[in-house]
Protein backbone atom coordinates (compact mmCIF):
# COMPACT_ATOMS: atom_id res chain seq x y z
CA UNK A 1 0.00 0.00 0.00
CA UNK A 2 1.08 3.52 -1.19
CA UNK A 3 1.29 5.82 1.34
CA UNK A 4 3.55 9.01 0.15
CA UNK A 5 3.20 11.37 -2.44
CA UNK A 6 7.00 10.58 -3.71
CA UNK A 7 5.60 6.95 -4.35
CA UNK A 8 2.21 7.91 -6.37
CA UNK A 9 4.35 10.43 -8.65
CA UNK A 10 6.51 6.94 -9.20
CA UNK A 11 3.42 5.75 -10.94
CA UNK A 12 1.57 9.07 -11.98
CA UNK A 13 4.91 9.03 -14.34
CA UNK A 14 4.82 5.70 -15.42
CA UNK A 15 1.18 6.48 -16.52
CA UNK A 16 2.00 9.37 -18.43
CA UNK A 17 5.08 7.85 -20.07
CA UNK A 18 2.76 4.90 -21.62
CA UNK A 19 -0.29 7.26 -22.17
CA UNK A 20 -2.07 5.00 -20.60
CA UNK A 21 -5.80 5.51 -20.25
CA UNK A 22 -7.09 7.08 -16.79
CA UNK A 23 -10.51 7.30 -15.61
CA UNK A 24 -10.42 10.01 -12.94
CA UNK A 25 -13.26 10.76 -10.50
CA UNK A 26 -13.81 13.27 -8.28
CA UNK A 27 -16.22 13.00 -4.97
CA UNK A 28 -17.07 15.83 -3.00
CA UNK A 29 -19.79 16.80 -0.13
CA UNK A 30 -21.99 18.48 -2.77
CA UNK A 31 -21.25 16.89 -5.89
CA UNK A 32 -19.02 14.17 -7.80
CA UNK A 33 -18.25 14.00 -11.46
CA UNK A 34 -15.09 11.49 -13.66
CA UNK A 35 -13.70 11.88 -16.79
CA UNK A 36 -11.23 10.00 -18.98
CA UNK A 37 -8.31 11.16 -20.66
CA UNK A 38 -4.33 11.12 -20.06
CA UNK A 39 -2.05 12.72 -17.76
CA UNK A 40 -0.80 15.58 -19.41
CA UNK A 41 1.71 17.02 -16.95
CA UNK A 42 2.74 15.23 -13.52
CA UNK A 43 4.45 18.12 -11.23
CA UNK A 44 6.55 17.18 -7.72
CA UNK A 45 6.89 20.76 -6.82
CA UNK A 46 3.99 22.13 -6.62
CA UNK A 47 2.18 18.62 -6.05
CA UNK A 48 0.24 18.30 -8.62
CA UNK A 49 -1.01 16.82 -11.82
CA UNK A 50 -2.73 17.54 -14.91
CA UNK A 51 -5.15 14.95 -17.05
CA UNK A 52 -6.50 15.92 -20.73
CA UNK A 53 -9.77 14.07 -22.07
CA UNK A 54 -10.58 13.46 -25.72
CA UNK A 55 -11.38 17.00 -26.43
CA UNK A 56 -9.25 19.87 -26.96
CA UNK A 57 -10.83 21.71 -24.60
CA UNK A 58 -10.92 19.38 -22.23
CA UNK A 59 -8.59 19.00 -18.90
CA UNK A 60 -7.97 19.29 -14.89
CA UNK A 61 -6.13 20.34 -12.90
CA UNK A 62 -5.32 18.69 -9.52
CA UNK A 63 -3.38 20.36 -6.50
CA UNK A 64 -1.91 17.64 -4.34
CA UNK A 65 0.24 19.88 -1.65
CA UNK A 66 -1.43 18.55 1.63
CA UNK A 67 -3.20 15.21 -0.15
CA UNK A 68 -2.76 11.73 1.45
CA UNK A 69 -2.78 9.06 -0.95
CA UNK A 70 -3.35 5.10 -1.28
CA UNK A 71 -2.44 2.52 -3.46
CA UNK A 72 -5.06 0.26 -4.53
CA UNK A 73 -5.05 -3.01 -6.21
CA UNK A 74 -8.91 -4.54 -7.58
CA UNK A 75 -7.71 -8.00 -7.13
CA UNK A 76 -7.78 -6.76 -3.20
CA UNK A 77 -11.18 -5.52 -3.37
CA UNK A 78 -14.16 -6.52 -1.52
CA UNK A 79 -15.48 -9.62 -3.27
CA UNK A 80 -18.81 -8.49 -4.18
CA UNK A 81 -16.86 -5.87 -6.11
CA UNK A 82 -13.59 -7.65 -7.07
CA UNK A 83 -14.68 -9.25 -10.61
CA UNK A 84 -15.93 -5.90 -11.68
CA UNK A 85 -13.02 -4.49 -10.78
CA UNK A 86 -10.47 -6.35 -11.92
CA UNK A 87 -12.46 -6.55 -15.37
CA UNK A 88 -11.91 -2.80 -15.66
CA UNK A 89 -9.34 -1.50 -14.18
CA UNK A 90 -5.47 -2.53 -13.50
CA UNK A 91 -4.85 -0.27 -10.21
CA UNK A 92 -6.10 2.92 -9.01
CA UNK A 93 -4.66 5.60 -6.74
CA UNK A 94 -7.07 7.46 -4.09
CA UNK A 95 -6.19 10.88 -2.70
CA UNK A 96 -7.33 12.48 -0.17
CA UNK A 97 -7.06 16.47 -0.49
CA UNK A 98 -6.50 18.88 1.56
CA UNK A 99 -9.92 20.09 1.55
CA UNK A 100 -11.50 16.89 2.07
CA UNK A 101 -12.46 16.08 -0.96
CA UNK A 102 -11.75 12.92 -2.87
CA UNK A 103 -10.06 12.05 -6.25
CA UNK A 104 -9.19 8.93 -7.52
CA UNK A 105 -7.36 7.69 -10.54
CA UNK A 106 -8.47 4.95 -11.91
CA UNK A 107 -5.64 3.01 -15.00
CA UNK A 108 -8.06 1.26 -17.15
CA UNK A 109 -7.72 -2.05 -19.03
CA UNK A 110 -7.60 -1.58 -22.80
CA UNK A 111 -10.49 -3.03 -23.64
CA UNK A 112 -12.11 -0.65 -21.82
Amino acid sequence: MMSSLDDAFLLLNKWKTEQASLKVMFVCNEAGFWTVGTLHEVSETPPAFEVHGPSANGFCLVDLAGASVTYEDPAEAPSPVRDFSRARYVDSLQFTLASGDRCVIFQLRENE
